[in-house]
């Protein structure tokens, strides 16, 4: 986290982080089934990563997304040891998360996203579930509604 800048760089499911930095554990469930399985470790190989960059209000947020291109066309002779280095440019794909009008907390914002240049379209809601200190938040019920099997990278 960056508080001059208010930006975070995420490695989505975990990855290199450069040198002198080692690894990451991915942060992203998502459920069991062999196209995420395959998608996940993909990522984790081309350091799939998102920077998230706040308003000065902290009421929204852009997400770039960057990787390593080149797993795309070496998978074979790919060097997971290269950072995400290529960001994606916003006419082709963008996010975005905006706080809910209901929300003062930050407990829960609306992911957006843009392809092509096409307007934003809701894509799912975030919701804060557990504190920071590890106990039960707002939106703890929401759980019960989880799948109860989910993958995450290490």
């Amino acid at each position: 986290w960056d508080l001059v800048k208010r930006q975070a760089d995420l490695q989505v499911f975990g990855g290199f982080s450069g040198c002198g930095r080692g690894s990451e554990v991915g942060l992203w469930t998502e459920s069991v089934n062999p196209l995420w399985c395959f998608l996940m470790n993909f990522g984790r190989v081309g350091n799939y990563t998102y920077r998230i960059k706040f308003s000065e209000d902290y009421r929204r947020a852009d997400i770039g997304i960057s990787g390593n291109p080149l797993i795309l066309c070496c998978s074979c002779l790919c060097i997971p040891c290269m950072p995400g280095w290529f960001s994606v440019p916003t006419c082709i794909m963008a996010f975005e998360m905006v706080q809910a009008d209901d929300s003062t907390d930050g407990s829960s914002w609306k992911r957006n996203s843009s392809a092509c240049g096409s307007d934003f379209k809701l894509s799912y809601n975030l919701q804060e579930v557990f504190t920071p200190e590890g106990q039960p938040a707002k939106y703890h019920d929401k759980l019960a509604m989880a799948p109860q099997q989910v993958m995450i990278t290490y």
